[in-house]
């Protein structure tokens, strides 16, 4: 049965008690306070103990709990009531309340950012930026360029006439082959045509960077393509005139045949291997034939001095362009 009333638990607090509490709620130390309030910590630790007897005089203690509740922001004048309310039983009653043991304020670690310390982020950003430019730098300045050649293969062997020489290297590097200069894309790579000779083919690709260090691969490709057969053997040649001329100079394979007048009809027949120098004072008038074709004018002025080179390849070529031509 209820005797009509209501039971209410009131929670009654001592002065060290409150402190500690609003200290805890407020997430601040003894050494935060002390700061701020000029206070002494072992005084604040004896206010919150409730060690009245290691105070100094009141006056001292009720200025430590009217700056210690404005710095919290809350009425001094109840602090100080609690502490002569506290002090007034305990003299009266010739009691001393045991020490209590001060709870311990366990204040968990945050972390808050700051503007100093976003600065603080933001140098360390910069430093290992620099310092991986830095050591990429080093790296370049001592190492040598990449140098990779895609095709064709070292030690392939092929029957085509060319091929095509594809590969990369560093941005900014050079590449040489075989001594001449080859075309670079921004990203490094390159590519050039190769042709091929019958036989062993010998490539040199060098790259170089712009610290010039250097880089080079061989690449070597043999060609199966037998050599075209070059008929070497002489050629008949003839040369005469139609009417006389002052000066006629002939020089076969570097042998000088004949060397002054000529008259009507004459003609000398001459083997050439490797050239022929025709000088004539009247070019329309000297007559050349290769093997059995017909004799042909050397060049179509008269009276005047001109030289005329011939090698097999051209007498090849005027012999068969000229065969069964009327001679002029």
């Amino acid at each position: 049965m209820t005797d009509g009333f209501i039971r209410k638990k009131v929670e009654s607090l001592t002065l060290g008690e409150k402190l500690v509490k609003l200290r805890s709620q407020y997430r601040m130390s003894l050494a935060e306070i002390a700061k701020a309030t000029r206070i002494q910590a072992k005084y604040l630790e004896a206010l919150e103990s409730g060690d009245y007897q290691s105070l100094p005089a009141e006056v001292y203690v009720r200025g430590f709990l009217r700056s210690y509740a404005r710095y919290l922001g809350l009425e001094d004048e109840a602090f100080v009531k609690l502490y002569d309310k506290e002090k007034h039983i305990r003299t009266h009653l010739g009691k001393t309340e045991p020490v209590k043991e001060r709870p311990k304020v366990v204040l968990g670690r945050v972390w808050v950012v700051t503007p100093r310390t976003l600065v603080w982020i933001g140098i360390g950003v910069v430093l290992l930026g620099t310092f991986g430019y830095l050591l990429r730098e080093l790296n370049s300045f001592v190492a040598e360029p990449h140098l990779i050649v895609t095709s064709p293969v070292s030690g392939m062997t092929t029957s085509e006439g060319s091929l095509t020489l594809i590969g990369r290297t560093d941005a900014g590097a050079r590449i040489m082959l075989n001594g001449q200069s080859v075309f670079v894309n921004g990203d490094g790579a390159f590519q050039e045509l190769l042709t091929l000779q019958p036989g062993t083919n010998t490539f040199q690709v060098s790259a170089t960077n712009r610290f010039e260090k250097t880089k080079t691969v061989t690449v070597v490709v043999e060609n199966t393509t037998l050599p075209p057969v070059v008929d070497e053997s002489p050629i008949p040649v003839t040369v005469g005139v139609n009417r006389r001329v002052e000066a006629v100079r002939l020089v076969a394979d570097g042998v000088v045949v004949w060397n002054g007048a000529w008259e009507e009809g004459k003609e000398e027949s001459l083997s050439v291997r490797e050239t022929l120098t025709v000088t004539t004072s009247d070019p329309l008038a000297t007559l050349i034939r290769v093997e059995d074709t017909v004799l042909q004018s050397v060049g179509l002025n008269s009276n005047v001095t001109e030289t005329f080179e011939y090698t097999p390849l051209s007498l090849t070529a005027l012999k068969n362009t000229n065969t069964n031509s009327p001679a002029e």
